[in-house]
């Protein structure tokens, strides 16, 4: 094999700089370029709110098409796991949550015991809680209810990413107390990440000597 440089090749550089085709390609149309509505989601579907739809670019045919990003969102939503509709069927069957809602709307308690047992995991959280359309949320977002937790978190684990950014993905839109630790629970339990792990697990944490009196290990090394 022979290098040839490019002011050499010169059939090749011209033809790789000289542009073809149409002056203005078509585009290729992606999922997310939704033309018109479907059965399942006509033009007069609820708003959604943005805290279901973080992380999702979507993007309207033009900037003065207000159809094309009601039918953009909509179909953004049929690719997540969950719509507003099921969390709020799941959220007025949750005996918790429902408990939490009337809360809400009395009005957050001063100590921990004025709040049923089964909701005292939310008292941190009581000042930035409010309820949208029959859907709880805390601050911009969605409470999910126990029965769809599951679901949220295969979601979150479908493509196998750790902890971390299972975490950083899920406090963008969703909630509930203990949240954290049940992602890395899942991602402990996986037995696909389990094998693909490293081999060199990091070292047990030791704790430091607690020195006698200041500056005792540097005096002592130097004089030593």
């Amino acid at each position: 094999m022979v290098h040839i440089p490019g002011i050499r090749n010169k059939t090749s550089d011209t033809l790789s700089r000289h542009p073809t085709g149409a002056t203005n390609p078509a585009k290729m149309p992606l999922q997310d370029d939704v033309t018109a509505p479907t059965a399942d989601c006509p033009r007069s579907s609820p708003k959604i709110p943005s805290s279901l739809l973080a992380g999702i670019s979507i993007a309207p045919q033009s900037e003065e098409d207000d159809q094309g990003l009601s039918t953009a969102m909509c179909a953004a939503v049929s690719n997540t796991p969950l719509g507003w509709e099921d969390i709020q069927i799941a959220t007025a069957s949750d005996d918790a949550l429902q408990d939490l809602a009337h809360l809400i709307e009395e009005g957050p308690p001063d100590r921990k015991h004025q709040m049923p047992p089964a909701i005292h995991a939310f008292f941190p959280y009581r000042e930035s809680l409010s309820n949208v359309d029959g859907v709880l949320t805390y601050g911009d977002r969605i409470i999910i209810p126990t029965s769809l937790r599951r679901t949220c978190l295969d979601a979150l684990h479908a493509a196998h990413q750790g902890t971390s950014r299972m975490t950083a993905r899920a406090e963008s839109s969703i909630f509930w107390p203990g949240m954290t630790k049940d992602i890395a629970a899942t991602r402990d339990s996986c037995t696909i990440c389990n094998g693909i792990a490293p081999s060199q697990p990091a070292m047990p944490s030791t704790t430091p000597e607690t020195p006698a009196y200041p500056f005792q290990h540097v005096c002592g090394d130097f004089f030593h």
